[in-house]
């Protein structure tokens, strides 16, 4: 690094899950500021709730809503810092999409890039084309009851059923069985990128992970006894892999 060359701090930017409460990045973002770290987790729920439309349901359209809204109030694009982009679950489809819209990320993290295993039962036993309307009732109904991998009703997730149902199944529908064809666009994105997984949840089966393996420039971490929500089960586990992978880049982008 040149005599002149000031180190840039680095920033993390967290877009959670739909549903998700604002607060459930919070033991994240604390062990990430203990590193050292800038940590930014915007409220994307207004965001979400301006998106039920189901002939506007798309993660495209709401990364577009992003850039353009709640990214761009935050400075995201003029921010001297070196930013990351991390997204947990739907959230990991969204950032994906942001990641192909903007430069401003020096890498990018996907956290649980999955649907749970309670969502995607539900979405493929109630997703019905003749009756959709049934369909959609019946699934929000088992939703709002469902539990995570351990077991438990995650106290961190706001009632789907009650905020945004119909994004919710429009989204999990789109999703679901084409999770590797979102995955074929990190080929095409020019930072690198982490994945991260509890061992516990869908998004560590084999394949899931299968097609993530073969791209060059995506490093893969399975997180033991953690299940959808990683960085709420191991947030110290989970932030000093995000804080070792940020600081190898920035470090290699220095030399």
């Amino acid at each position: 690094m040149k005599q002149t060359d000031t180190p840039k701090s680095i920033s993390w930017t967290f877009l959670h899950g739909l549903g998700d409460a604002p607060n459930s990045a919070r033991l994240l973002g604390h062990e990430l500021r203990k590193r050292g770290d800038e940590f930014d987790a915007p409220d994307l729920n207004t965001v979400w709730s301006r998106h039920q439309d189901a002939s506007e349901l798309a993660t495209d359209r709401l990364a577009n809503a992003l850039v353009s809204g709640a990214l761009a109030c935050r400075g995201v694009e003029n921010s001297s810092s070196r930013r990351f982009l991390v997204g947990h679950s739907v959230g990991a489809f969204v950032a994906l999409a942001i990641a192909e819209l903007s430069s401003a990320f020096t890498g990018l993290v996907l956290l649980e890039g999955s649907l749970r295993a309670a969502d995607l039962s539900a979405v493929q036993k109630y997703t019905d084309p003749e009756d959709p309307d049934r369909g959609r009732l019946c699934l929000i109904s088992e939703l709002s009851h469902a539990t995570d991998e351990t077991g438990r009703i995650a106290e961190y997730r706001e009632n789907v059923a009650g905020t945004h149902p119909d994004l919710f199944h429009g989204l999990a529908t789109e999703l679901v069985g084409r999770q590797d064809v979102a995955w074929r666009r990190l080929s095409r994105l020019v930072i690198p990128v982490l994945y991260i997984a509890g061992a516990l949840s869908p998004g560590a089966s084999p394949a899931q992970l299968m097609p993530l393996r073969g791209l060059e420039a995506v490093e893969v971490i399975v997180v033991p006894d953690a299940a959808h929500w990683v960085h709420i089960d191991a947030p110290m586990v989970v932030a000093s892999h995000m804080k070792r992978w940020a600081n190898a880049i920035c470090a290699r982008e220095s030399q």
